[in-house]
């Protein structure tokens, strides 16, 4: 592909000194076919092919592990699985070792997504008004008056 510049000092030969393809070819040292490409190129954007959606290959586990770490979000932090540690337990189970096609980090970066959408769930659900507004402080036995913050 050649740059903007050159582009246009090809089409710019066409356009106002009137040469035929064949002497803009010979003139510019590029070959014929690219010549006329970008001499009868009305559209100077590139062209964009989106992705094409793929079912990803950890789909069939995923419910197992989101699971996992639904059960991991009630034990303290220091007892939760790791990303690593979930793979490692997907392998040694039978019936998920068979469904499991993909790589070590696939695992990793789900679980770690994951996690980092549920805990900002939880977070929102307990600071933004998904609870009750007073809750009665444990040791003291007596109202404890949360405030509501404006979040921008």
């Amino acid at each position: 592909m050649l740059d903007m510049e050159k582009q246009n000092y090809l089409s710019n030969l066409s356009q106002y000194e009137g040469l035929s393809l064949r002497e803009i070819a010979q003139r510019s040292g590029h070959h014929f076919n690219t010549v006329k490409k970008y001499v009868d190129r009305e559209d100077w954007n590139m062209e964009h092919k989106p992705r094409k959606a793929r079912v990803s290959q950890l789909e069939p586990l995923k419910p197992v592990i989101d699971g996992w770490i639904m059960e991991d979000l009630k034990r303290s932090r220091k007892n939760r699985r790791t990303g690593t540690k979930m793979y490692n337990d997907l392998l040694v189970h039978e019936e998920h070792s068979k469904l499991l096609s993909v790589g070590k980090h696939t695992v990793i970066n789900y679980v770690s997504c994951r996690k980092k959408e549920l805990c900002k769930k939880t977070y929102q659900t307990a600071m933004f008004g998904l609870h009750s507004m007073c809750q009665t402080h444990t040791m003291l036995n007596r109202p404890l008056i949360l405030r509501t913050i404006s979040v921008p």
